[in-house]
Parts: structure tokens; sequence; C-alpha cells
């Protein structure tokens, strides 16, 4: 198993790294915890914030579907 790089202190879109890794689920993935820009606390994989697939706790699709309307 390859050692677990230190994210916290990053920051991914519109989250930032505050607590981890946390193991979640019964798959055993990496997530951690982060706070968002409009500050909300939400775990997030390891995978999908790298990726960018998670870009807030919601907010950003929220505020998205808003302005749509």
């Amino acid at each position: 198993m390859k050692p677990i790089k230190n994210q916290i202190g990053s920051r991914f879109n519109r989250l930032t790294v505050i607590d981890g890794p946390v193991r979640i689920r019964k798959d055993k993935k990496i997530a951690w915890v982060c706070i968002c820009d409009c500050g909300n606390i939400t775990t997030v994989e390891a995978t999908k914030l790298k990726n960018g697939h998670t870009k807030s706790c919601g907010c950003y699709h929220r505020e998205m579907l808003r302005i749509a309307h």
C-alpha cells in the first residue's frame, strides 16, 4: 500500500482540507474533511478532490441552479 500524502491545508476549487485522512464506507476509500468557502464542512473522497469531480459542498450546484432560473 502506498503512503498517503498529507493534504491538510490544500485547496481544491472551493474546498480546503482541514482534517483527515479518514476511511469511509465499506469499500474503505480514503477521504478528507474539508471546509467550503461558504462555511459548510464536508467529507470528500480523495480521488474526487484530486480529479475535480467535487468542487464544493453542494453550494456551487445550488448557485448554478438559481442563476439558470
